[in-house]
């Protein structure tokens, strides 16, 4: 059996490592080993997030299951609204959403037009073609 070793290839110009940047890179990396590399903001003790944290973890701990977003009132307005949502789907009734449509408007007239002729193959699409449609324009002369 053979081994082969890999080398890897140095890539970019080369490092001196008596430079200034170097020098702090390698410091860096001895205090991180060690450590004493603090990150991010100091923790306060006492504050109110630290209680939150606190409690948080105790709830894990004691395998109490967390969920996100707020928390859900039993009994109010809007949870018996859902209640009353799923009964009714349950029920096969469809729910409909948003304001009536008006049946008056000219928009739901048209919409409805153009529905019924594509419905009976009549609606054309796209521009008219130049053979169906003649314009006649008599030249008026502008008076200045």
């Amino acid at each position: 059996m053979t081994t082969t070793i890999e080398t890897q290839v140095q890539l970019g110009r080369p490092v001196n490592p008596n430079s200034v940047r170097q020098i702090r890179l390698n410091e860096l990396k001895v205090k991180r080993e060690l450590g004493l590399i603090k990150r991010g903001r100091p923790a306060v003790e006492g504050s109110t997030n630290s209680y939150k944290k606190a409690v948080r973890e105790e709830k894990l701990s004691n395998g109490i299951e967390l969920r996100r977003g707020r928390p859900v009132t039993v009994g109010s307005e809007s949870q018996i609204k859902r209640l009353r949502q799923q009964e009714k789907i349950a029920n096969g009734v469809e729910l409909r959403r948003g304001r009536p449509v008006n049946t008056e408007s000219k928009h739901y007239q048209k919409i409805k037009d153009l529905e019924t002729r594509r419905m009976n193959g009549i609606l054309k699409l796209g521009r008219p073609k130049v053979n169906d449609v003649t314009v006649k324009v008599k030249h008026v002369k502008a008076v200045v």
